[in-house]
């Protein structure tokens, strides 16, 4: 049986966001939904907690974990001189941006079915209806376009920077710009390599998994977890504004996490 366009958009929001449905409350979460260990009964109180807190607040989960997100990585990057502000920003924008892509993909790849035949004709139909274009190059890397790809990172940026920027007109020239680059060794290259040592896709391959915990308590929901990650990049921009401007700040979590929500694999 063949499924039309619009339900293939609500089974993806469904999985990704539910909360951009309208009418919809998401349910208590269920036991099998909880990937912690079954005694450690403080992780499972607080999810029950946030799952109570839901109907008031759709992004608690999120706004918890961000706060966690961002303890965690400054007290990973402090030495004895303190917090390298660049390499907090870059570190945020990378991880951010990946969060960003892999939801979607993940999300994606979650509405087909292992059994089925032709899975990959099927993800690229699915991606279609859902304005992802997946684009692969010569030697075998998938870089993902499209207007569903560019809201996520609009939103991770809009909600770092607090609503302050104007993200399409800010991010245009930049996507613009990169986008010729796809494909090649230019494409990691940011005019911040000077300060950060590491490329975006380097950072992003070192923050692999680094906050899986902090997410299975947290958050339900993919879209959550890149919220989680533009909060902390809130309370980073704000923290590091004595150091370097907040222009600044958001040019290198443009820089970086751009180029890495638009990278698959």
């Amino acid at each position: 049986m063949s499924i039309g366009a619009e339900q293939v958009i609500k089974m993806f929001c469904m999985a990704y966001s539910p909360y951009s449905l309208n009418g919809y409350i998401v349910p208590q979460r269920q036991p099998e939904e909880i990937k912690v260990d079954n005694n450690d009964h403080a992780s499972i109180a607080m999810m029950n907690y946030i799952d109570s807190q839901r109907l008031q607040d759709n992004f608690i989960g999120a706004k918890m974990a961000g706060k966690e997100i961002y303890t965690n990585l400054v007290n990973w990057l402090k030495d004895e001189r303190g917090v390298h502000a660049e390499t907090l920003i870059a570190i945020l924008g990378s991880i951010g941006g990946r969060e960003c892509v892999s939801g979607i993909m993940n999300t994606i790849a979650s509405l087909i079915s292992e059994e089925v035949q032709e899975k990959k004709q099927i993800e690229n139909a699915i991606a279609g209806i859902l304005d992802v274009l997946i684009a692969e190059t010569k030697s075998g890397e998938f870089y993902i376009m499209g207007g569903r790809i560019a809201h996520a990172f609009c939103s991770f940026y809009d909600t770092a920077s607090a609503g302050q920027e104007k993200s399409i007109e800010k991010l245009q020239p930049l996507a613009s710009e990169i986008a010729g680059k796809v494909g090649t060794p230019d494409y990691w290259k940011t005019p911040f390599d000077n300060l950060v040592k590491y490329s975006p896709k380097e950072i992003a391959d070192m923050f692999e998994e680094k906050f899986e915990f902090s997410f299975s308590i947290y958050c339900r929901f993919p879209y959550e977890r890149v919220m989680a990650f533009a909060i902390a990049s809130y309370y980073a921009i704000s923290e590091v504004e004595s150091v370097i401007t907040k222009e600044k700040a958001l040019a290198i979590l443009s820089e970086y996490g751009w180029r890495t929500s638009h990278y698959w694999k």
